[in-house]
């Protein structure tokens, strides 16, 4: 995706606590010496979610979470709430952000906004904050999909990215195009059992995903790494 290696900010298992993720979101990626006004950022969150009631509301009215590695059962304060990830999203300095949320009740954070899409050029040129959850608002997920070792979200993200949707002479790819796709590959494959959700949380731009040839990278932005990465 134009992402270069030495950008790339990757916490695995013990590394991925609720304070660690919080300093990359709200420290590092707001730091203005790291991130610019015309850089990309890119969260990838693949693990658990949990939604819980807002006490005397309906159930629409939960509040949706992340679970970090370090998260108590019985402690919502361990917990990371959807209400933090978004804050953080607009205080990075970054002309486009995207999240893409693989788990449990990630729809909840798609709730904030309004779906649309752009020309090309209206989309590189406009700031924008976006989110791809892996389920609809209240939704469970699968982790594991046709023995590929990847969840469903993660299995036909890859796929888009790998294939740039079965056009390989593309040099890009929007969030809302692999949006689209992820949507209907998913939510019509009767053995997912359930339907990504995706919004504009703010701005009219479309995050962009380059493709460049080997050494060739860009240098300026931060993102996670390709499926063959180290």
């Amino acid at each position: 995706g134009g992402f270069a290696k030495d950008k790339v900010t990757l916490l695995k298992g013990s590394e991925a606590t609720r304070e660690r993720i919080r300093e990359v979101l709200l420290d590092d990626f707001t730091d203005e010496q790291q991130v610019g006004p015309e850089d990309r950022v890119l969260v990838f969150f693949a693990g658990h979610g949990e939604q819980l009631p807002t006490p005397g509301t309906e159930k629409e009215n939960s509040v949706g979470y992340l679970i970090p590695y370090d998260a108590k059962q019985d402690k919502t304060s361990s917990f990371l709430s959807h209400d933090i990830l978004l804050s953080a999203c607009n205080r990075i300095p970054a002309k486009h952000v995207l999240l893409l949320l693989d788990c449990c009740y990630s729809g909840w954070a798609s709730l904030r906004g309004t779906k649309g899409t752009l020309l090309f050029e209206d989309a590189t040129q406009n700031p924008v904050r976006q989110v791809i959850a892996a389920g609809a608002p209240g939704q469970k997920v699968a982790d594991q999909y046709a023995n590929s070792g990847h969840s469903p979200f993660t299995f036909f993200l890859l796929k888009a990215l790998n294939s740039k949707l079965g056009q390989p002479d593309r040099s890009y790819l929007t969030a809302s195009e692999i949006a689209v796709y992820l949507k209907r590959a998913i939510g019509e494959d009767p053995t997912a059992q359930q339907i990504p959700s995706w919004t504009d949380l703010s701005g009219s731009g479309d995050f962009v995903f380059e493709f460049h040839p080997p050494g060739e990278e860009t240098v300026d932005s931060l993102g996670i790494p390709k499926e063959d990465s180290d």
